[in-house]
């Protein structure tokens, strides 16, 4: 095989590597996005996330608005530090709440969502006593 058609092998290897997530060249994990799916029973409560890291190279953050059920649209990731060697250190926290409900939580590993690049969520509130 010439070196012509070699070099092009490579190329078109580690270019489906890439686009497949699993980049030789680089292990950062951050600007990648991710879109969100998230809807609630009853519409209408609040939606809120946070970071929480169990490594030092990625700090946790506090508790932002994302916005109201439904909700759809796409977030970046940027978190400084982050790789998808620790990824599996760090988890993606949504909190959805409203008046006169219970505050449900769920948690995303966040090597996994890296993988998935979506998070497709339905909440069933429930009414506090």
């Amino acid at each position: 095989m010439n070196k012509k058609i070699l070099s092009k092998w490579i190329f078109l290897i580690f270019g489906v590597l890439s686009l497949s997530g699993f980049s030789c060249l680089d292990s950062k994990a951050e600007g990648e996005v991710i879109h969100l799916s998230i809807r609630s029973t009853p519409p209408g409560a609040e939606i809120y996330w946070r970071i929480v890291s169990t490594t030092e190279e990625v700090k946790s953050s506090n508790r932002f608005f994302l916005g109201m059920t439904p909700y759809r649209g796409t977030r970046s990731i940027s978190l400084p530090g982050l790789t998808r060697e620790n990824a599996h250190e760090v988890t993606f926290v949504l909190e959805v709440e409203k008046k006169g409900y219970a505050i449900m939580v769920e948690r995303y590993n966040l090597a996994s969502l890296l993988n998935d690049l979506e998070i497709s969520a339905k909440f069933n509130l429930m009414a506090e006593k």
